[in-house]
């Protein structure tokens, strides 16, 4: 951060030293590729750093590391909110590091600005996801059928955008609400092997990623004869809702977003399909959950995964559907997939766990 006039060195409150700190740790995981004025502090960065160090954490604690970044980032939080309460001077220098730190330890996507853009422990599932989408289109593009994503990817030419949007992946725009804000949102779809009734154009597959619902009688309606029926009545701000007849008889139809779905056998005309969905949790999660939060994130992803397999078994054959988890493999992997399958669960969702280390660094070549 440049601030508008110099901090005294050597000197510093306990703001500084843990600004430092995080810097330091943001500096190590980056492997020291960062800004050239950040690489010429270094070693006063460093010196600060310790200092929080010293006051506040053991030697085994660290932000990155998997064992303990939970535990040291409530440290962080707990030590933010204790220096601000005993600051009784706080210029425009404390309120440029307060606020800095106070987004990495608590900051996530804004989703009013669809810009891709998120920073902070909080975002880092979505940088995960990130992660991951950058792998499969970079080895599989081929095989996407459709992403929940809009990265960016270098040398890549997406004709229906525009000027600094032109190489994100993006085809399909739809208008996302939270109940109080809209929003447009880019997704990845093509088209599909299934036509329309009466039609000879062919559906894309977000079309197929759909479930309807009867209120009432309170059951899903697992026929695609309503997909095209001349009923529908569309939501003005909000299409994933949409409902079909008067108003006695309202199907509500959901439109479905896997982070992604890949085709296998396209080209011997054998559709086979593969849902795969990122976490950026533990495995014990899913293998032995073994707290109320566990158990409720557990039912919860679960139900979700099973409905995305159930939507796509209305047309397609399901070959895999998958958690895709990171994982740190003590030696890499010398096989061409990211990771290995690790477990099964009895409803026949597989956990993959993929090579974090494998992925980062792909990742990192494609955005530094």
């Amino acid at each position: 951060m440049d601030l508008p006039r110099p901090v005294l060195r050597y000197e510093s409150t306990d703001i500084v030293n843990l600004y430092c700190y995080i810097l330091d740790e943001i500096v190590q995981q980056l492997d020291e590729d960062v800004l050239d004025n950040v690489k010429t502090s270094l070693q006063d960065i460093r010196f600060l750093s310790q200092h929080f160090k010293d006051d506040y954490l053991t030697s085994e604690q660290s932000i990155f590391d998997k064992d303990t970044f939970l535990e040291t980032t409530n440290i962080l939080k707990e030590a933010l909110d204790n220096i601000d309460k005993h600051s009784y001077y706080k210029d425009a220098d404390y309120w440029g590091l307060y606020e800095a730190i106070e987004t990495f330890l608590y900051g996530e996507l804004n989703p009013n600005l669809d810009d891709g853009e998120y920073w902070g422990i909080k975002g880092f599932s979505l940088i995960w996801e990130d992660m991951c989408n950058t792998y499969f289109f970079r080895n599989h593009k081929d095989k996407i059928c459709f992403a929940d994503t809009d990265i960016r990817l270098y040398g890549y030419v997406n004709r229906i955008r525009q000027e600094e949007d032109i190489n994100r992946i993006g085809n399909l725009s739809r208008n996302i609400s939270d109940g109080t804000h809209f929003w447009k949102q880019w997704l990845y779809s093509i088209e599909s092997d299934i036509s329309e009734d009466n039609k000879l154009s062919k559906l894309k597959w977000h079309e197929l990623l759909v479930i309807e619902f009867d209120p009432n009688p309170y059951r899903l309606v697992l026929t695609r004869d309503l997909l095209n029926n001349s009923n529908v009545i569309k939501h003005q701000n909000f299409p994933e809702l949409d409902y079909i007849g008067d108003a006695d008889l309202k199907i509500m139809r959901k439109f479905l977003r896997p982070d992604l779905v890949l085709i296998t056998g396209k080209s011997r005309g054998d559709y086979k399909i593969e849902i795969i969905d990122y976490k950026d949790v533990p495995i014990d999660v899913y293998m032995n959950p073994s707290s109320p939060r566990d158990f409720e994130k557990c039912r919860n992803d679960i139900i979700k995964q099973l409905t995305y397999e159930l939507a796509l078994q209305q047309t397609h054959t399901i070959s895999a559907n998958k958690f895709f988890l990171p994982h740190y493999y003590e030696t890499s992997l010398l096989n061409s997939e990211p990771g290995k399958v690790s477990e099964s669960l009895n409803n026949g969702i597989v956990i993959f766990q993929a090579d974090f280390l494998f992925l980062q660094n792909q990742y990192l070549q494609e955005n530094i």
